[in-house]
């Protein structure tokens, strides 16, 4: 069953006909509690993800990750049909935290084609921001690496693969998979902001003056 306008997921109770309504709008503080619920009543990997969907509208982004990785290592059986939504998402998640870690000086300028700027500060905050994205960006590859096993061509795989090589700042390498993207669906929103976002850094940087 799935969330209605009025923000209600319906969990069926295992082995009854009956259904346990969750209000989205009062979910407990910890995604865990839910978990329980889910776990309990033997409920589908979509309701996992439903709900870590719901977390993450609430920016409780580490709660999604909770309710994700729990989903994924449920007793339920599932196939990689059931499986790749939360792979993907959770991966999704990771990247989202590793894109809210400020940018090290000297990557940024990198990137974006300037002189390298002064990354040490005297205090080591540069390298513990660094090596906080390296982690989430590592825990994301290792998950699209398995999604790519399942389903390489699925566009939610292609789509997440696309935005962690723009997080990254591998524009070249992420404008073909959302090229991809929208030859399966030419209206695909998330495609066609990654290509605007390319393109705009690409005038950007023609723009920009070289250092002589």
């Amino acid at each position: 069953m799935e969330a209605t306008s009025s923000r209600i997921i319906e969990v069926p109770l295992y082995g009854t006909d009956n259904v346990l309504e969750i209000d989205c709008n009062e979910l407990p503080e910890q995604a865990q509690e839910i978990c329980d619920i889910l776990f309990q009543e033997k409920s589908p990997p979509k309701f996992y993800l439903q709900f870590a969907l719901e977390y993450f509208r609430q920016n409780k982004i580490d709660e999604s990750i909770v309710a994700l990785k729990k989903g994924l290592s449920s007793d339920v059986a599932m196939n990689n049909q059931a499986k790749l939504p939360l792979v993907n998402c959770l991966a999704s998640m990771y990247i989202n935290k590793a894109k809210a870690s400020p940018i090290p000086p000297a990557v940024a300028d990198q990137a974006d084609g300037r002189p390298h700027g002064t990354a040490a500060n005297g205090h080591g905050s540069t390298a513990t921001t660094a090596n906080d994205r390296d982690k989430y960006f590592e825990l994301a590859y290792a998950l699209l690496d398995e999604s790519g096993r399942m389903d390489p061509s699925h566009p939610t795989t292609l789509l997440c693969k696309g935005l962690l090589l723009l997080a990254k700042r591998q524009f070249d390498q992420a404008g073909p998979l959302f090229d991809r993207i929208l030859g399966q669906n030419s209206n695909d929103v998330a495609a066609l902001l990654g290509k605007a976002s390319i393109l705009a850094r690409a005038v950007v940087v023609a723009l920009t003056p070289t250092s002589p």
